[in-house]
């Protein structure tokens, strides 16, 4: 009897870890997709506001500005460069290097409730 209640009460602590383990492993998941919604969103605004930036500038050069004279008064062709046009790209999706799982690392799973 008593190793049946020494089995039970192990499983039962074993089955308590792994539910704290999921739900922090779910709270982090969950951190991650409120930060890329955040990011979604300015990277949006940031399209939006580059693609009015670059109807201005040609719209003064249209009425008769030069380049050189809006550089000259602090207006840039091409604001942030080609870094910031480069990071606007749509991306490939996660890199493959951080969706693999460590070496020797196992994935918790619920136990069965049956």
């Amino acid at each position: 009897m008593a190793t049946r209640s020494v089995r039970a009460s192990a499983e039962q602590a074993a089955r308590k870890a792994l539910r704290q383990d999921l739900q922090q492993r779910a709270q982090l998941v969950g951190r991650a997709a409120e930060t890329q919604s955040r990011v979604d969103e300015l990277l949006d605004d940031l399209r939006a506001a580059l693609e009015a930036h670059d109807a201005a500038v040609a719209a003064a050069v249209s009425g008769g500005w030069s380049r050189a004279q809006l550089r000259e008064l602090g207006i840039q062709d091409d604001p942030g460069g080609r870094a910031v046009r480069r990071a606007l790209r749509p991306s490939p999706g996660p890199v493959a290097a951080a969706m693999v799982e460590p070496a020797g690392a196992a994935v918790a799973q619920a136990p069965d409730a049956g």
